[in-house]
């Protein structure tokens, strides 16, 4: 999350939220100063209030100074801070589009850097140039604390669990949860939006025995939020860190805790860490098979599926684990027995559903019957002649 700073400008701005109207007010000896107190509750907010608002944030450590903020891009070559939808003069000198979104023009902007020639004809060296100038455009850039961050996303994660699900990400990406949440909230607050709006619980989630509980689970989906993005940017190697990190949290936790989320009833059990994590580490079998790394995949498949406390948290998923574990074990690794043996324990899981199972089961066929199929014999052509 990020603020980017106001400029003192005699541009004022008017509260105008509902929210406002239940704040609690002094009581008034008179009509005059009642009038008086109403006419300073519509009192217009000046820039200036607002950058001293900013200050105070500043000092409390709520938000990240500029100056910090820079000292973090330097060292992490972080530039996603950087909205270029902001830097108008920018977009025009490089021919793009307004309305591409933020990761796209990032993208965009350092692709067109890198192929441009500096003075002396060298390529990539207009990089520090155009990023001084966006940065000149911007003016000063705030970032909110990240322990502030998270403190708010648990929150968020408490009044709508299925909104702030992670799951949400692997269909899209660079779907921000805790942005379009507030986006909602807001577009409701305005009176704009009435369908579709955030679906609360009638009852707080109460899964959670303590915060370090639930910021683990928040904690366990910034870490697949994190995995997708390097999915969705083909970075197989940012990904594959990032699940194995999830393995070992997930073989860290304590029997105890494992088995007080197993207990928990089917559709609250995807609301623990443990379910996210579970999930991770299936991304990660994927990633290992897109690597080629087929032999590892195995075994992080079999570790996801012979694991009996992890049984309870990949029900949905089972099949199709079981299912490219054969398919791994066959084609790739050439063991037509321990695929056809895995299929069989797949076959026997009584988690597995009716249509994982018939899959499995074509799949057995398949391997069987390889070879009993009747090979193609092409015929020489004959040539005819129409004379």
């Amino acid at each position: 999350m990020q603020v980017t700073s106001i400029k003192r400008t005699k541009r004022t701005i008017r509260c105008t939220s509902p929210l406002l109207e239940n704040r609690p007010t002094h009581s008034c000896e008179s009509g005059e100063a009642c009038a008086a107190s109403s006419s300073n509750q519509k009192k217009l907010v000046t820039a200036d209030e607002v950058v001293q608002k900013i200050e105070s944030l500043l000092n409390s450590s709520i938000l990240v100074s500029p100056k910090k903020l820079a000292a973090v891009q330097e060292a992490d070559g972080d530039a996603s801070s950087v909205d270029v939808k902001r830097a108008p003069y920018i977009v025009k000198f490089t021919l793009l589009m307004m309305r591409r979104g933020k990761i796209e023009l990032i993208s965009t902007l350092r692709n067109f850097s890198a192929a441009q020639k500096g003075l002396f004809g060298q390529m990539g060296t207009v990089t520090v140039a155009m990023v001084k100038t966006v940065k000149k455009e911007l003016g000063s850039c705030y970032r909110i604390n990240r322990n502030v961050s998270m403190t708010f996303k648990a929150l968020f994660t408490l009044y709508v669990p299925t909104e702030m699900c992670s799951s949400l990400v692997i269909d899209q990406p660079s779907l921000n949860l805790s942005q379009n949440l507030l986006f909602t909230l807001l577009r409701m607050d305005q009176g704009a939006v009435q369908f579709p709006a955030p679906n609360p619980c009638q009852n707080i989630i109460s899964i959670y025995d303590s915060k370090e509980d639930l910021l683990a689970y928040v904690e366990a989906k910034e870490l697949e939020v994190e995995l997708m993005g390097h999915l969705s940017s083909n970075k197989f190697s940012e990904a594959y860190e990032c699940a194995f990190r999830a393995r070992e949290i997930l073989s860290s936790y304590s029997e105890e805790s494992r088995s007080k989320a197993a207990s928990l009833a089917m559709p609250l059990r995807r609301f623990t860490a443990f379910a996210i994590l579970t999930r991770c580490v299936a991304h990660g079998a994927g990633v290992l098979e897109r690597q080629k790394k087929y032999a590892i995949a195995i075994s992080w498949q079999r570790f996801l599926l012979k694991t009996p406390e992890l049984k309870p948290f990949c029900t949905n998923s089972r099949g199709a684990l079981w299912d490219r574990l054969a398919l791994n074990l066959d084609a790739h690794m050439k063991e037509r027995e321990e695929a056809l043996q895995e299929i069989r324990e797949g076959m026997e899981d009584g988690v597995v559903a009716d249509k994982d199972k018939l899959m499995l089961q074509d799949r057995a066929i398949r391997i069987s019957n390889r070879d009993f199929l009747e090979r193609i014999v092409l015929m020489e052509p004959v040539k005819v002649s129409f004379c």
